[in-house]
């Protein structure tokens, strides 16, 4: 019996310790050449080239010295890397690219068709236009669309010309519906742009900015949709005065933040003259003004401002995270990726290195010292790839050349090298495929072209090693698949083997398992990779068992891409019967 209990005892402990992560397995990678679009030392794209990832595809505009600068698409393989347009739609360049549902969506103009929205799937020939703006009434010329960010599931776009400014959606059997124009100004010669969308008290909320041209003054005006002609109307006007500039809005503490040039940090509950200011203040810096939203917490750099500020909506909330108390810290703000935003800031003893926070003063962090000592790096480039971050840096060499971070955002790993160790590749434009990172860099012998970075060997399987239940009660094994490697892992299937009159009952998983005696097998389709994860629920039923027994299963993953190793592929557990007080079981 002492036996017996000290075995369940170390059980137990294994159980109140968490889950158990296996050793990750050595990942094969290369870094190729994946096209010379434009043949011989001619480039063909660049890092600031308009591009975006959708439904595994890259979408990007490069010029072949044949067709001048247009839409291309790729899988990640030579052969599914081409032009989308064809001869006659040559004169469609993207000014903005956004994907939704089964297309990517395309803001233009060409000589034939005026302002325009277009979409392709990314198949050959696929390009069609989906609706052109009217503008032959417009005499000044001050023209301007945008296609925004899929909000409410719904994909918004803008048609503004001189003082007017059209609101469109796509309705569910995406057609265009003009929702409601209306009249930024009273004055013609001026333009409207707006910036983003954001999700607010059930509604959609944007900040109209208005240019008035002759005499170059800006104007800002909060206005709200619900894609409704009733629900899209005025909220307050943020800033009227001739200078105003204005950023955001963002969601921080349960408000609407914006960045004012005039006014510092202003906060709206999203109703009329519901907005009030948080601090003003002036800065001696040359970081540009910047806003963006992390875990509740609204992050911003003032116009020429040399420090990072955050707010939480309120007066007392509002402070500085300062990484250099002795000088400016000159941030320049990279992407968030999961619940960080990473930057880059000064610093005396490491030169413009990477940073990250969440937020607050004790998230705050430098990420990796990449030349030591005062000497910069100078990271640059950033994408989000999955939930990795990949970004260009000087190494100590002096080659620039790409690198990432790993899948907790830290250890920066350089990729490559392309050329040599000491090249100045200039990387950037990473966009996630299928096959792996498709990115731009530079050699003498190609000039800027595509490349293709590849890594296996990271696909994972993780559980509990001890699951718990009461006697005749439901246990529940949690199962994650993790893929930290780049390339998709298009067909495993995952198996659990059950023991001793162990019942399966049912998971969430949404697929049906093939049952073979004890053995249950589950076929997962398209387990995306860079540090993405599946996870569902088996429950099973352990009838009639006594105090302390226990009863082994065995999950094991398989299907893997060639090089893929098996070494944290497969989880060994328990299931115990434990009294209710002590193992409660998992409902």
């Amino acid at each position: 019996m002492g036996r017996r209990w000290l075995k369940l005892v170390a059980l137990c402990a294994i159980f109140l310790l968490g889950s158990i992560w296996l050793p990750a397995a050595s990942a094969e990678t290369s870094v190729v050449t994946l096209n010379d679009l434009a043949l011989g030392t001619t480039s063909s794209i660049s890092n600031d080239t308009m591009r975006i990832v959708h439904n595994g595809l890259a979408y990007f505009t490069a010029n072949d010295q044949s067709n001048g600068w247009t839409l291309w698409r790729s899988d990640g393989t030579a052969a599914g890397t081409f032009r989308l347009t064809t001869a006659q739609q040559t004169n469609i360049i993207p000014q903005y690219l956004v994907g939704y549902g089964a297309y990517a969506y395309i803001a233009t103009y060409t000589h034939t068709d005026g302002y325009s929205i277009w979409k392709t799937d990314g198949s050959p020939n696929s390009i069609s236009k989906v609706v052109s703006f009217d503008s032959s009434s417009v005499t000044t010329g001050y023209v301007k669309i945008s296609l925004m960010q899929v909000a409410q599931n719904t994909l918004y776009f803008f048609f503004a010309y001189e003082s007017m400014v059209e609101v469109w959606k796509l309705d569910q059997a995406l057609q265009p519906v003009r929702i409601k124009a209306f009249r930024a100004s009273a004055m013609q010669f001026t333009v409207s742009s707006i910036d983003r969308l954001v999700e607010f008290n059930g509604a959609v909320y944007f900040l109209v900015s208005t240019t008035d041209i002759p005499f170059w003054g800006y104007f800002s005006d909060l206005w709200r949709t619900d894609g409704t002609p009733e629900g899209t109307y005025s909220v307050q006007v943020i800033d009227g005065r001739k200078y105003a500039r204005v950023q955001g809005p963002v969601v921080a503490g349960g408000k609407l933040i914006f960045n004012s040039l005039l006014d510092g940090v202003v906060a709206s509950n999203g109703y009329p003259n519901g907005s009030e200011p948080l601090f003003d203040t002036i800065e001696d810096g040359d970081a540009p003004m910047q806003l963006v939203s992390v875990n509740g917490i609204g992050l911003l750099t003032r116009y020429h401002g040399h420090r990072l500020w955050r707010t939480d909506g309120t007066v007392e909330g509002t402070y500085p995270i300062d990484v250099n108390p002795h000088g400016p810290d000159n941030l320049i703000f990279g992407p968030v990726v999961g619940n960080y935003l990473y930057f880059t800031a000064e610093h005396p003893s490491y030169g413009r290195e990477l940073w990250r926070t969440n937020g607050t003063l004790a998230g705050t962090s430098l990420v990796i010292d990449g030349i030591a000592g005062p000497t910069s790096s100078n990271p640059i480039n950033f994408a989000t790839v999955g939930k990795q971050l990949y970004f260009t840096a000087t190494n100590s060499q002096g080659g620039v050349q790409p690198w990432k971070l790993d899948c907790v955002g830290a250890n920066p790993q350089m990729i490559g090298p392309i050329d040599s160790i000491s090249a100045n590749a200039n990387p950037g434009m990473y966009l996630e495929t299928p096959q792996g990172i498709v990115f731009a860099a530079n050699t003498p012998a190609l000039g800027h072209e595509p490349w293709l970075y590849r890594e296996s060997g990271n696909t994972w399987l993780k559980s509990n090693a001890v699951v718990a239940t009461a006697s005749d009660q439901v246990a529940a094994i949690p199962v994650t698949i993790g893929n930290d490697g780049t390339i998709m892992q298009q067909t495993l299937e995952l198996t659990l083997i059950l023991t001793d009159r162990v019942e399966y009952l049912s998971d969430t998983s949404g697929i049906t398992p093939t049952i073979q005696a004890n053995s249950y097998a589950w076929k997962l389709d398209r387990i995306a990779a860079n540090c993405n994860e599946h996870s569902f629920v088996v429950y099973v039923k352990l009838p009639s068992f006594s105090l302390n027994q226990h009863r082994p299963f065995t999950l094991q993953l398989s299907g893997m891409a060639p090089g893929d190793s098996a070494n944290d592929n497969q989880v060994n557990g328990q299931l115990v019967v434990g009294t209710p007080l002590f193992l409660p079981a998992v409902q």
